[in-house]
């Protein structure tokens, strides 16, 4: 088995290693989460410079020892640059990548996934409601890493119109079955945030891009896939989420 391997892949994460090296996480379609060093990429006449940093989709190479991978080669297809020039599109782009990282174990192959991010960040910049096309990254990306909430009725017994959604039981409970489970405590939705999710799970990304919400249905939803992941996943909070709460909404 050859030691050298090649694919296109994201940057999920760089960070500064000694005096000139890089740590990078990657994300690729062909070996999974990945990370390694890119040595010397911290020197201005560094051919791997510009291929290292976050928001950077290209075709990579890489030499696989008995530590951590080194890369070796990196062709740059695409930089993102509306996503470094707007502080709003820049920590949501992030976001996505930090949350991406969270949920994806290391050498975890999931191309669904792949796709999903590049599309997330090709679209930031045409979005027509940004809270709502990161809800919907949420709800898929929790979808392709087998975590998904249920919103089709009730968890136990299909009613349809099920407005309790419990945490614990990672779904919505209709007043029978919620009793019947012993739940006193959960969220109550808006039938309007309940058909949200739905929607934004039913959609491509491309087609949720169109789509602008009410604010009590998109806080509704935040709040419950903020939850989810603390409690199902241990993900606490995530640095550029806190970041983004502190900022006014976006227009």
């Amino acid at each position: 088995m050859s030691r050298y391997i090649k694919g296109n892949a994201l940057v999920l994460r760089s960070r500064p290693l000694g005096e000139a090296d890089r740590l990078i996480t990657f994300l690729s379609w062909d070996w999974g989460k990945l990370t390694a060093v890119a040595r010397g990429a911290r020197k201005i006449k560094s051919k791997l410079a510009s291929g290292v940093d976050l928001f950077i989709y290209g075709s990579y190479q890489f030499y696989r020892g008995r530590g951590l991978a080194i890369v070796t080669g990196v062709e740059v297809k695409e930089h993102f640059v509306n996503l470094r020039q707007d502080p709003y599109l820049y920590t949501y782009g992030l976001y996505l990548a930090e949350l991406t990282d969270r949920l994806i174990p290391e050498s975890g192959l999931c191309p669904e996934v792949c796709n999903l991010l590049l599309q997330g960040w090709e679209l930031l910049p045409e979005a027509a409601d940004l809270l709502v096309l990161i809800r919907a990254f949420e709800l898929k990306l929790l979808q392709a890493a087998g975590y998904s909430p249920h919103f089709g009725g009730c968890l136990h017994c299909g009613a349809p119109r099920a407005a309790l959604f419990s945490v614990s039981q990672g779904g919505l409970l209709c007043p029978d079955c919620a009793g019947k489970q012993g739940v006193a405590k959960g969220f109550t939705l808006q039938p309007g945030t309940v058909a949200l999710a739905k929607t934004l799970l039913k959609l491509s990304l491309k087609q949720v891009q169109v789509i602008r919400s009410r604010p009590r249905q998109e806080q509704e939803l935040a709040r419950i896939i903020e939850t989810f992941l603390q409690y199902h996943l241990q993900i606490g909070e995530i640095n550029s989420l806190r970041y983004l709460k502190s900022l006014p909404a976006p227009r």
